[in-house]
């Protein structure tokens, strides 16, 4: 298969997954709920790299769910890893215009996309030190987002 062919395959089969993953999990919640799925992430959630130029999982997402009742928001922003992220979760204050915030989109669900890649594990002396910088900052992530009623969904680059 070509190297093309064989990324878009790839994705729709995540694209699938991530739809399965969050149908069950709707299915489980109160119906009152919106249906809104926000991505918060980096790069690869925001779609750099996507040659169909659609916002690459996120777009794919929002095509599949949206016939179906669902809102996908892009809250995404490339470069950020979970130090950088950590003030995008809510605003302090008056929001900052052109910030991708996660809170005030009010989604019933996030997917978190961040990768080791940016949080700087490749050229660190310590990786254990920068490992559980990561395992620390998802974990909050997904505390803060059940403290706000979110049901957090980790994802992969």
């Amino acid at each position: 298969m070509q190297p093309l062919r064989l990324r878009r395959v790839a994705l729709t089969w995540i694209v699938a997954a991530i739809a399965s993953v969050l149908a069950v999990a709707h299915a489980q919640n109160v119906a009152s709920k919106p249906r809104r799925i926000a991505v918060f992430g980096s790069s690869v959630a925001n779609g750099t790299g996507d040659e169909l130029a659609k916002e690459g999982y996120t777009g794919r997402l929002r095509e599949l769910l949206a016939p179906r009742g669902w809102e996908v928001l892009n809250q995404s922003r490339g470069g950020d890893n979970t130090i950088r992220m950590a003030p995008r979760f809510a605003p302090a204050g008056a929001p900052e215009p052109n910030v991708r915030y996660l809170l005030p989109v009010n989604p019933t669900y996030v997917l978190l996309g961040l990768s080791l890649g940016n949080e700087g594990i490749r050229d660190a002396g310590d990786k254990d030190a920068i490992f559980d910088q990561f395992a620390k900052g998802m974990r909050g992530f997904v505390d803060r987002s059940r403290q706000n009623g979110i049901v957090p969904v980790i994802t992969t680059c």
